[in-house]
């Protein structure tokens, strides 16, 4: 009887078990599919990034190409890297004359065919390369990749938006169901850019013409949008003459320019020679930094503290 009883109790507790496992596969089914849903998306430089998190929330995994702390004129994508983007159903271009794009985009875009390809420059007015003013704007259809404009377009916070909108378009072609939720997020977002932009311009309301010192000719766009002059202390990706270091040191003494803004991604040694000979300090500001709103809230902040005093 007792033997009886075991194997009864055995055979509901099987039972039991049985009835069990289906949940736990369609659970597991779920788990899969919500992995589906996440789409992968490529992107050259880390400040794209923050603007497809902010569009896709937890519905995206993305691939940036040049890492954070890596220069774009010379970095090599890990074959990590290039395996991501082989399953990729979106790349996001800067779309202006980076290094790394005009070296490597060709070469990616063969490696996925199906892959769609977003241009975050279009519909923004590109500057020169290596002109500030207000006159400088070129034609954006000079050059399948805008050759000599300046590249930087996401330091500036106008352009910064019309690359959020860009990105957005691309994704909602892509993945059309969930366009109300990236919708919302995006315009959530935009509003933030647009915040941050009349914060900075208010600011800087006079401080009209007025000279600050970088080593990279990074920050042209930035300087454009808020009528000021950026003074670059490299020529042509190079080191300056001792003879352009001596002009710099007369014309920072002049201006009373204590702060030279330099890149962590790039050697310049010369912005610390100068640096020294006019009691003043270089200050890093990365113009690659993910934290794209607080990186910009940051430049604006210490840019400010040095253009007061002048």
């Amino acid at each position: 009887m007792r033997d009886n009883k075991k194997i009864v109790t055995f055979l509901i507790l099987f039972s039991i078990l049985l009835l069990f496992l289906p949940v736990s596969c369609s659970n597991e089914n779920l788990i899969k599919n919500k992995e589906a849903d996440v789409i992968n998306i490529i992107v050259s430089i880390p400040p794209q990034a923050e603007f497809v998190e902010a569009i896709c929330g937890e519905k995206a995994d993305i691939t940036i190409m040049i890492p954070p702390g890596a220069s774009p004129h010379t970095y090599e994508p890990m074959t990590s890297q290039l395996v991501n983007v082989s399953n990729a159903l979106l790349y996001a271009k800067v779309g202006t004359p980076i290094e790394f794009e005009n070296n490597w985009l060709k070469k990616i875009e063969d490696m996925n065919k199906k892959m769609l390809i977003a241009d975050c420059s279009k519909n923004i007015n590109l500057i020169e390369a290596g002109r500030e003013n207000q006159d400088s704007s070129i034609d954006e259809n000079s050059g399948s990749m805008h050759l000599g404009a300046d590249p930087h377009i996401w330091l500036s916070l106008k352009n910064a938006a019309i690359m959020t909108e860009n990105i957005y378009a691309a994704i909602i072609s892509i993945d059309p169901k969930n366009t109300d939720y990236y919708k919302k997020n995006k315009t959530d977002y935009v509003k933030r850019i647009i915040n941050l932009d009349d914060k900075i311009r208010y600011l800087f309301e006079n401080t009209d013409g007025k000279i600050f010192m970088s080593y990279h000719d990074s920050w042209a766009y930035f300087a454009k949008d808020y009528r000021l002059t950026q003074l670059t202390i490299e020529e042509n990706g190079k080191e300056p003459s001792l003879q352009k270091i001596k002009e710099f040191i007369d014309l920072a003494k002049s201006e009373n320019i204590k702060i030279i803004f330099a890149s962590p991604e790039l050697n310049s040694s010369s912005a610390n020679i100068i640096a020294q000979e006019i009691g003043g300090s270089v200050i890093f500001v990365s113009p690659l930094a993910k934290d794209f709103l607080q990186n910009m809230t940051d430049m604006g902040n210490k840019l400010y503290e040095q253009l007061k005093n002048e």
